[in-house]
């Protein structure tokens, strides 16, 4: 199987064919540079590594710098953390966690667009525990696969890049591919759940443009994954798909798709083939207040294959709210058993402060054998200001997946000393459940946050 990397690093090269538009005169935009410092001191069992109550001081440094032109995006994002922590006899620990590295660029020209992106993160698994850094900015719960497996202590590196071209986007035939690598690391980690890891993919896209109203796209696309776990796992996924878009009047689309997939997974006790067809249909209804969708799907995995079909309705409310809500039925091969899922997305004013509310029911892969779980995720804030230059937050966060289940909750108190300066204190609340075993974290904190904007 590992000849087949060959394959997936040719379509690399592919790139360099269709960059020559992007090689343009440019024209100077704005550009920044931020210099960010943070502090904050926490008092409680924060790290449900010991029965005792201790002190965590957390010392933050970030820089971030952008540089955007008439047809380039540059931005470079940085920073760490000190962290000293009491050890329950008296002393105290310090450590450097959470590095982080990430770099984007893209170039634009009139026919053709290109994108590189690399990141790299490393964290402590003791202080990875906590929902909310999971949250990204508009409120969604982005869990990744090994949040069951999170447990004891050592450190987790996650890293990935990738690059993405766009060409011929003016024609009636487009052009799209790709290649893209992500892997995590661990080191020091006291359980076998938790194993390096890596993924290599590349896809290749043809769009069609039949006419104004009808469009077609061919896809491709494999990936190999490696995995140093006990079984040596090694899986292959390639798959092939045609589509069609057409747009049945003004407000009014339908689209239908079919492929076939395989995936061949290689371990120590021998190598597994699966192979299906995939498919959806999808029907799009815009009204003046949102849109209504309609949607049935195949698509093939390990457990065979598993079939989806859902309706959903997003609106713009009248006080300037949003809410995207999607409801439906799963089905996969082996079980036969039908399982309800359901999306809800709500972001309304409340009173003189603000709500936001996501809800997520789905089947989700989980670990190196992809199994398949159902996973309900939640995740809820609320904002409000009391003056000009104070503010009260409520966040709260959980997931639940065959007994296994984490909950966060905080509430603070914020204060803009200036428009750079700001403290908050508040009172946080963690909760894990797994194999009948509870662990619950509480603490109280204040943090002070001061951003520099430089002359550059």
């Amino acid at each position: 199987m590992k000849s087949r990397v060959a394959g997936l690093l040719a379509l690399s090269v592919l790139p360099l064919a269709v960059v020559g538009p992007l090689l343009a005169q440019e024209q100077e935009l704005p550009r920044s540079l931020r210099f960010s410092l943070g502090q904050t001191l926490s008092y409680g069992d924060t790290s449900g590594t010991t029965d005792e109550s201790i002190l965590l001081s957390t010392t933050s440094l970030g820089f971030k710098t952008s540089l955007k032109t008439a047809i380039t995006d540059l931005s470079f994002d940085t920073g760490t953390a000190l962290r000293i922590a009491g050890d329950g006899s008296g002393g105290a620990e310090s450590e450097f966690d959470q590095p982080r590295l990430q770099l984007r660029y893209a170039r634009r020209a009139a026919d053709a667009d290109i994108a590189v992106a690399a990141s790299f993160r490393r964290d402590d698994i003791t202080y990875l525990r906590l929902l909310d850094i999971f949250v990204d900015e508009e409120g969604n719960l982005l869990l990744p696969d090994d949040i069951f497996q999170l447990q004891g202590s050592g450190e987790r590196r996650d890293y990935s890049a990738s690059v993405q071209v766009n060409a011929r986007k003016q024609a009636p035939l487009t052009l799209s591919f790709g290649l893209d690598l992500s892997g995590r690391d661990y080191v020091g980690v006291d359980t076998d759940a938790l194993f390096d890891s890596r993924t290599i993919g590349a896809n290749l896209g043809v769009g069609l443009r039949f006419s104004p109203v009808m469009q077609g796209n061919l896809a491709a696309s494999a990936s190999l994954y490696e995995a140093e776990d006990i079984e040596e796992t090694e899986r292959l996924r390639q798959s092939l798909s045609f589509g069609l878009t057409r747009k049945l009047r003004e407000d009014l689309s339908l689209g239908a798709s079919i492929g076939v997939s395989s995936t061949e997974t290689e371990t120590i006790a021998g190598t597994e083939r699966i192979e299906g067809l995939t498919g959806s249909l999808d029907l799009g209804i815009d009204r003046p207040n949102g849109a209504i969708s309609a949607s049935i799907a195949a698509d093939t995995t390990l457990s065979g294959t598993r079939v989806n079909a859902q309706i959903g309705r997003s609106l713009s409310l009248a006080n300037g709210g949003s809410l995207n809500a999607t409801i439906g039925v799963t089905r996969p091969e082996d079980t036969g058993e039908i399982d309800t899922v359901a999306t809800l997305g709500l972001n309304r004013p409340l009173g003189t402060g603000q709500l936001g509310l996501t809800y997520s029911r789905s089947a989700t892969l989980i670990g190196v054998d992809q199994e398949e779980r159902l996973v309900n995720q939640l995740s809820a804030s609320y904002a409000r200001p009391l003056t000009e230059t104070l503010s009260i937050g409520l966040n709260g966060a959980y997931v639940d997946s065959d007994g296994d289940s984490r909950s966060s909750l905080s509430t603070s108190v914020n204060y803009a000393l200036t428009e750079k300066l700001a403290v908050n204190t508040g009172y946080r609340f963690d909760s894990r459940a797994s194999d009948g075993a509870d662990n619950d974290d509480s603490s109280i904190f204040i943090s002070l946050g001061r951003a520099f904007d430089l002359p550059f």
